[in-house]
C-alpha cells in the first residue's frame, strides 16, 4: 500500500459501485475536479431511465461539500433533483456523506437498506 489517500472519485466509484452490479446503470462517468478553486468533480451512472450524479465540491474559504442527485429521462437540464448534501471537511466526513448519500439513492430506486 502506497499510503496515499483515495481521492473523491474512488470513494465514490466504490460506495456506488451497486448501481453498476445490481442495477443495471452504466458507468461510472468520472470528471476529476480542476485545479482551481472551486473545484468541481462528479461521479455519474446511466441507466435509460434516470441518471444519478455524485459532485464533490472544494469551495472558497472551506465550503467543501458531497452533493448527490438525480434526474429522470426526458428531462430538461434544469430538472435535477437533489437527494443530499453533506459537509466534507475531513476524509472522515466526505465517507459518511456519501454513505448517507448511497442510502438516500437506494431509497429512492426503492432498495433494500441493508447494505452500503
Amino acid at each position: 500500500m502506497s499510503g496515499k489517500r483515495p481521492s473523491f472519485i474512488e470513494l465514490a466509484s466504490g460506495r456506488f459501485h451497486f448501481l453498476v452490479a445490481e442495477q443495471r446503470f452504466s458507468g461510472p462517468e468520472l470528471r476529476a475536479p480542476g485545479d482551481r478553486i472551486p473545484a468541481i468533480g462528479h461521479v455519474r451512472y446511466h441507466r435509460s431511465d434516470v441518471t444519478i450524479e455524485i459532485r464533490h465540491v472544494v469551495g472558497f474559504m472551506g465550503e467543501n461539500y458531497v452533493e448527490t442527485q438525480y434526474r429522470r429521462a426526458g428531462s430538461a437540464d434544469r430538472d435535477w433533483v437533489k437527494l443530499g448534501s453533506n459537509t466534507t471537511h475531513t476524509g472522515y466526513q466526505l465517507r459518511r456523506a456519501l454513505d448517507l448519500q448511497a442510502k438516500a439513492v437506494k431509497a429512492t430506486l426503492g432498495l433494500a437498506q441493508a447494505h452500503c
